[in-house]
């Protein structure tokens, strides 16, 4: 048995084009023969990873093509082969060939444009969001007015609106969810509340109903104070520019932190106060990783080692007391660990214990120890976050100077 090269594509993008591609590839390959199997595997770590498909033919019906393999390999391309046996000939030869041809062309050229929308807020307190505002290149637009009628809405939401391209709004979903949940994720940083999602994004072009705010009442820069009391107003402060969301956009690592302090938000505000405590902890270690070497990897069991320093680089980016930093040390060490390997709740989940039920307040016990732990590392988690974004926002804007 002899293996052939028919084509190699290159140059594709296989995160958006994949999926399509693999469905029109899937299609061609059934209208020729039937498929007695198909497996698919990926592997690899960092800039090497790899994928094959893998599909097993009858050799009488395929003319001696008993296999067809889709190789992908970052970034060397992607190698479509046969498998054959002694009964192929040329007349094979050129059907599969043209099928490698055909699968060359199935790459989307045009990309499309999909425009779709979140909903955000804080649910806690009422609040409005009275000026349109942009996060890079999302635009957040106030949602509806607050007045007599809606004065029992706990928060007036935010609408982000963004463009994605590509050929296939099902692959293109995620991206604008990242998106979405990164700017409930800048907003939080900026606000010092959990800005949450409150509805999954959606798009017009997709045959989705993204205007889910159109039968409400449309905002019209009236709030009506004296019915609605003590209403904080929200605004996108300006350090949320272009440069800021380049850097969000081009170091996965920034953009991991953001969405990992974001996590800790949501997790302590559904009271999973312990688990919250090593997602603030792994935002710092992602961002201590921005100004770190690469990290050193076990062969054997591909445990990477340097956490603990890369978390400690991180904490030391905005400046606190000795004695804080000494704190934050010890804590990550205790509170983390014991949490993430030893399964340890700290924070009194397993008796509903809540952050305004802190113990006996005559003695310092261990709970209330973690609650003040878990307040320092969320309070210099976003103080280190704010101090990168806002970093990048203003490194951009001297560049374009």
């Amino acid at each position: 048995m002899a293996r052939i090269q028919v084509v190699v594509l290159k140059k594709v993008d296989w995160i958006e084009h994949g999926g399509d591609w693999v469905r029109a590839l899937d299609t061609q390959l059934r209208g020729m023969s039937p498929i007695r199997t198909m497996r698919a595997r990926r592997g690899g770590r960092g800039h090497d990873l790899w994928a094959r498909l893998e599909y097993e033919f009858e050799p009488s019906v395929t003319g001696g093509v008993s296999g067809f393999l889709v190789t992908t390999r970052q970034p060397k391309g992607v190698v479509l082969e046969i498998d054959v046996t002694d009964d192929f000939d040329d007349q094979s030869m050129d059907r599969w060939s043209a099928l490698g041809e055909a699968m060359r062309r199935a790459l989307p050229t045009d990309a499309t444009p999909f425009t779709w929308e979140a909903l955000l807020g804080i649910e806690t307190e009422l609040n409005a969001f009275l000026q349109p505002g942009r996060i890079g290149p999302l635009r957040a637009l106030p949602g509806f007015r607050l007045a007599r009628t809606d004065a029992s809405l706990p928060f007036a939401p935010i609408r982000i609106v963004g463009t994605v391209s590509g050929g296939s709004w099902l692959y293109l979903k995620p991206k604008a969810r990242r998106n979405a949940r990164l700017a409930a994720a800048v907003l939080s940083v900026s606000w010092g509340l959990l800005v949450r999602m409150f509805h999954e994004v959606r798009s017009d072009e997709a045959g989705e109903f993204a205007g889910i705010l159109e039968p409400l009442t449309p905002f019209d820069g009236i709030i009506s104070a004296g019915e609605v009391p003590q209403v904080h107003r929200w605004e996108v402060p300006q350090w949320c520019n272009d440069a800021m969301w380049d850097a969000i956009s081009t170091s996965s690592d920034l953009g991991n932190a953001l969405l990992a302090y974001h996590e800790g938000l949501s997790l302590e505000r559904d009271d999973h106060y312990s688990f919250a405590f090593p997602a603030y902890c792994a935002a710092l270690e992602a961002v201590g990783a921005m100004f770190s070497e690469v990290p050193t990897e076990c062969v054997s069991c591909g445990h990477i080692d340097g956490a603990g320093s890369r978390f400690m680089m991180a904490v030391r980016l905005v400046a606190l007391p000795v004695d804080d930093v000494a704190r934050i040390k010890k804590m990550y060490s205790k509170y983390r660990s014991g949490t993430v390997h030893g399964a340890l709740l700290h924070g009194g989940e397993e008796g509903g214990r809540t952050l305004t039920q802190m113990g006996n307040p005559f003695i310092f016990d261990d709970d209330t120890r973690f609650y003040l732990g878990l307040a320092l590392i969320r309070t210099h988690t976003r103080a280190v976050l704010k101090y990168l974004l806002e970093s990048a926002a203003s490194a951009g804007g001297e560049a374009s100077q």
